[in-house]
C-alpha cells in the first residue's frame, strides 16, 4: 500500500533527529498523508441512465450490474444525463447477492441523488432485504438501518419534489455522519457494526419485499470508505472524488525531506 512506503520513507528521513521531535514532526505529516490516502474508491456506481432494456450497469469497474423490476420509467431527467422512475409499488432494481456488498459492514458511504414523489412511509434508495443494512427515507428524515441494531433517524429533512442530494458515511468504529445537498447534518452512534448475511440480496430503490421508493434516482454511488465533508460535497457539485495521484505524496515527502534537513 502506498501510504505504508511513504510512511517508512519518512521515517528513514527522521532517522538522524531527536526522538521527541520525530515523533512530533512524523505525527503531524501523517496525518496530512492519512487524509490524502485513504480513499477506497467506488464499489458501486449506478448512473441510472439507461434509456432502454432491463437492466442497469455498475460504472466502477466492478460489474455489479442490476435488474430492473417492476414498474419503472427509464430516461427521465436527472442531475446528470437521465434518471429512472420507480412508481413507489412494484419499482426496483434487483442485484443480488455479492461479496462486494456484504462485506461492508462498517468504513463506507452511501450517495444518491433522489426526487421523491412523496415523503411519508419508509423508503429505501439501497438496501439488503434485511439481514445487513439499509438506506433512505423514514418520512421526510434520511434514515441509515443497521437491521437487527438500529433505526439510525437522522434531522436532515428531504423536500418532495425536490432533487436533492443524499449521503450517509459509516466510520470505521461505527458512527452514521449524514450530508444533504454535500452539507454535513448530523452523526448518529449506531452501536457496533452491522451483522452480516452472506446469502442477503440487494436492492436499489426497495428493501425487496417493500418499502419501495416513490420517485426518481440518480447516481448512486457506493464508496468503500467514510468520505468526509469535502469529498461528499465534491460528489454532490461534480458527481466524482478527486483521487489524489503519487505526485500528491511526493509533494508531501518532499517538503518533509527539507524541513527534516533544516532541522536535524
Amino acid at each position: 500500500m502506498l501510504f505504508n512506503y511513504y510512511s517508512n520513507l519518512l521515517y528513514n528521513q527522521l532517522n538522524p533527529m531527536k526522538t521527541l521531535m520525530k515523533k512530533t514532526i512524523l505525527s503531524a505529516l501523517s496525518l496530512s498523508l492519512v487524509s490524502i490516502s485513504l480513499f477506497a474508491g467506488d464499489v458501486a456506481h449506478w448512473a441510472l441512465d439507461e434509456t432502454s432494456g432491463t437492466d442497469t450497469f455498475d460504472l466502477s469497474g466492478n460489474s455489479l450490474n442490476g435488474a430492473y423490476q417492476g414498474t419503472y420509467t427509464l430516461n427521465q431527467a436527472g442531475q446528470f444525463g437521465t434518471a429512472v422512475d420507480f412508481d413507489g409499488s412494484t419499482g426496483e432494481v434487483f442485484k443480488g447477492a455479492t461479496s462486494a456488498l456484504y462485506n461492508l459492514r462498517n468504513d463506507f458511504t452511501v450517495a444518491a441523488w433522489v426526487n421523491a414523489d412523496s415523503v411519508t412511509g419508509t423508503q429505501r434508495i439501497f438496501s439488503s432485504a434485511g439481514g445487513q443494512w439499509g438506506f433512505g427515507l423514514a418520512g421526510d428524515k434520511l434514515q441509515f438501518t443497521a437491521f437487527g441494531i438500529i433505526d439510525a433517524t437522522s434531522t436532515a429533512t428531504v423536500a418532495a419534489d425536490t432533487w436533492t442530494h443524499v449521503a450517509v458515511g459509516v466510520s470505521a468504529d461505527n458512527f452514521a455522519s449524514f450530508y444533504i445537498n454535500g452539507s454535513y447534518i448530523d452523526t448518529i452512534n449506531i452501536t457496533s457494526e452491522t451483522n452480516q448475511n452472506t446469502g442477503v440480496n440487494w436492492f436499489i430503490g426497495s428493501s425487496g419485499d417493500g418499502q419501495r421508493f416513490d420517485g426518481t434516482l440518480d447516481e448512486l454511488h457506493i464508496f468503500g470508505s467514510e468520505l468526509g465533508e469535502n469529498q461528499v460535497s465534491s460528489l454532490a457539485t461534480t458527481n466524482s472524488i478527486p483521487e489524489p495521484s503519487t505526485a500528491a505524496y511526493l509533494f508531501f515527502i518532499g517538503i518533509a525531506t527539507i524541513m527534516f534537513r533544516r532541522r536535524a
